[in-house]
């Protein structure tokens, strides 16, 4: 399932949304569509929710609008970025905060057709990399990379995430995370706890510390820790 932004004039966000349905039928794809004619709807839209592709028109693609959709980029380079306008100068501004992709009007299903390929085969690239995982949070999604998870504790029927920012409450498979972390930095040390082990500081008697934080270490977990720890080329080990 991928979410979709369209920011632009109604003409631009009518014709976009028609043929992006008619891409999403063809293609059998799932696609969210949201689309807004005031960039300040849009701004406080994707404030509060994650979404995978941007597209936006002529009438939006100022300098200041494109400043800030460079922030939005910076601050989560897995979402992708169309730009539709005639001008030449916001082609150039595109290729500063790295757009995936830019086309000229006027808007027609043979160019949204080789947009949305290139644009979804740019999302299934991010999604099949092994430095990060996709989790569902409410009604949104976010990407964390591994290296800012901390740990990850089971609860129940859900997995709490703790990154160096954020903590992340998703409902999730377990079994599934396993299988999705297998060649991870990420590694089980207990029945209700999996580590990170670059946030690791020492290790001791049945407990796991990173900085302040202290994880409980089951006997098969220590195995497979200490395991991971020597067969990582970037951790040096010395006993």
């Amino acid at each position: 399932m991928y979410r979709i932004i369209n920011l632009g004039n109604v003409e631009n966000i009518n014709t976009l949304n028609n043929l992006e349905k008619k891409y999403s039928k063809k293609h059998n794809q799932s696609l969210i569509i949201c689309s807004f004619s005031n960039v300040l709807d849009f701004f406080d839209s994707i404030s509060k929710s994650k979404y995978n592709i941007l597209i936006i028109s002529d009438d939006f693609c100022t300098k200041d609008c494109l400043n800030e959709v460079a922030k939005i980029k910076r601050n989560d380079y897995s979402i992708s970025i169309c730009l539709l306008s005639y001008d030449k100068e916001v082609a150039i501004e595109g290729y500063k905060i790295k757009a995936e992709a830019f086309f000229n009007p006027p808007i027609t299903y043979e160019k949204i057709e080789r947009i949305m390929d290139r644009l979804i085969s740019t999302q299934n690239d991010i999604y099949k990399r092994d430095d990060k995982i996709m989790i569902k949070v409410g009604n949104s999604y976010s990407v964390i990379k591994y290296d800012s998870i901390s740990y990850i504790e089971i609860s129940g029927h859900y997995l709490v995430i703790h990154t160096d920012k954020d903590i992340y409450k998703s409902r999730g498979s377990f079994k599934t995370l396993l299988k999705t972390i297998k060649n991870s930095s990420l590694v089980r040390c207990h029945k209700s706890f999996i580590v990170n082990v670059y946030k690791i500081t020492n290790i001791k008697n049945k407990s796991v510390y990173l900085g302040d934080t202290i994880i409980p270490l089951g006997m098969e977990g220590k195995r497979l820790l200490l395991s991971k720890l020597k067969s990582n080329k970037n951790i040096s080990t010395f006993e």
